[in-house]
């Protein structure tokens, strides 16, 4: 079972004291449980910072995680890896080699206008 908006708005209904199938909101089965144990599982690997150990396919924008050592502050940004390893940057039109310790995928675009 697949988590959808259906799903979605059932739980909701549930968790707000709703009826659902003539039942009171506590009764939850195994596909419920499971649908949202795996969307659950894909929240987090879609939240989870990737090491650089684990590469990106190179050319593709990235956000990017980088401490600084000198100032002690996180640097979250916009890179990309090259062919030849090196992580580019990119930050108010300027590109600079970057050393970032984790990445993640951009996040899917809106749906609609």
């Amino acid at each position: 079972m697949k988590y959808t908006k259906e799903l979605h708005d059932t739980i909701s209904e549930m968790i707000n004291g709703g009826e659902f199938d003539g039942y009171k909101a506590m009764r939850f089965d195994i596909e419920f449980i499971k649908a949202m144990h795996s969307e659950i599982d894909r929240l987090h690997e879609a939240e989870r910072w990737i090491p650089v150990s684990e590469p990106p396919k190179t050319g593709y924008a990235v956000i990017v995680y980088d401490r600084s050592e000198t100032v002690l502050t996180d640097h979250i940004f916009l890179a990309y890896l090259t062919d030849s390893g090196e992580w580019v940057a990119f930050e108010a039109g300027v590109d600079y080699v970057a050393n970032p310790t984790h990445w993640q995928p951009l996040p899917t675009p809106p749906e609609g206008e």
